[in-house]
Formats: structure tokens, C-alpha cells, sequence
């Protein structure tokens, strides 16, 4: 199922299919490439910041910035975070 990273429930593994926008460049500079496996780990209660785990690192993200990544649920594999 591909949904926008700001939708991405809580300790969910996370497929990126695409990122877009104008920060893409920055984005993929920090981890957020194409096929890249990622964790949400946690997200404010209003959905203002969404904290990632990419690549061993935590990126806290603005929601404007995780609209502009498309990702897959992963739903085959149980993550326990």
C-alpha cells in the first residue's frame, strides 16, 4: 500500500518508492533514497514532526517534508521497536 510518510503509522518498516519536492536533493543526502528501508519511531501528537530511523541515524522530519516521500507499508514482516 503506498501512502505519504506523514501518514505512516507508529514502528511501522517503511519501503521508499519516491522522493519529490524541492529538498529531495538534501533528503537523499541524509538517507531517503529510492528502495531504502526505514522505521518511524515516533510522531508528535499533532503530526507537526515525524522522527525516522534511517540508516543506524534518527531524522526528525517536518510534515511538509515527509509529504513529499512516498512509501510502502511492509506488512509481511512484525517490527517490535
Amino acid at each position: 500500500m503506498k501512502i505519504q510518510l506523514c501518514c505512516a503509522p507508529v514502528n511501522a518498516k517503511l519501503k521508499i518508492l519516491s522522493v519529490t519536492g524541492d529538498n529531495r536533493c538534501r533528503l537523499s543526502e541524509l538517507g531517503f533514497c529510492k528502495n531504502n528501508i526505514i522505521y518511524v519511531k515516533n510522531v508528535t501528537y499533532n503530526h507537526s514532526t515525524i522522527t525516522v530511523s534511517v540508516k543506524d541515524s534518527l531524522i526528525a522530519l517536518r510534515h511538509d517534508e515527509a509529504e513529499n516521500i512516498i512509501v510502502e507499508i511492509n506488512e509481511e514482516i512484525d517490527v517490535h521497536i
